[in-house]
């Protein structure tokens, strides 16, 4: 995915066949792209590092580019995606698996348990989606949030976000 990503033209897009793909995609705010997936339940992509990076990142480079994913499963990670900076971003019928957590158990069922679940390797400080600093709008629909850690975050957007079926 990442080399048809890095192939792409500023605002084309990114067919991806049904599949697992374990990678980390990064928009490196040069050009805008849209991921799109064959089917949301098809296409999975799955974090290579386990809770140690975000499986879509659009780095911190300040960009005035937009970005769109549609139609993907994303599994794993810190955070599914991660926006820094863009004009606008869209998420479109995406689910986000374990996200920022690893689904392991709490040894108790008591703060205690929790806050060594928490403190541990099977959890991070991220979750499903964060975008933030976007200039233009955020738009975020039909999105599925199972077993993350953190739901949707948008901070910081200048124009607002649209938020719908999360």
């Amino acid at each position: 995915i990442q080399a048809a990503i890095n192939a792409a033209q500023d605002g084309g897009t990114v067919l991806v066949q049904n599949g697992l793909y374990t990678e980390q995609i990064v928009f490196d705010g040069t050009k805008g792209v849209t991921l799109m997936g064959e089917t949301q339940d098809g296409v999975i992509v799955e974090s290579p590092t386990g809770l140690l990076d975000d499986v879509i990142l659009q780095s911190s480079v300040t960009s005035a580019k937009s970005y769109t994913v549609k139609s993907i499963t994303i599994r794993g990670g810190r955070y599914g995606i991660l926006s820094e900076s863009s004009t606008d971003f869209k998420v479109r019928d995406v689910t986000f698996m374990r996200c920022g957590w690893d689904g392991t158990q709490a040894a108790s069922e008591d703060i205690v348990g929790y806050q060594a679940l928490w403190a541990s390797t099977n959890s991070s400080d991220g979750g499903a989606c964060r975008i933030k600093k976007a200039s233009g709008r955020v738009s975020i629909k039909d999105v599925y949030c199972r077993e993350c850690a953190t739901g949707i975050t948008v901070e910081d957007c200048s124009a607002g976000g649209l938020l719908s079926r999360i």
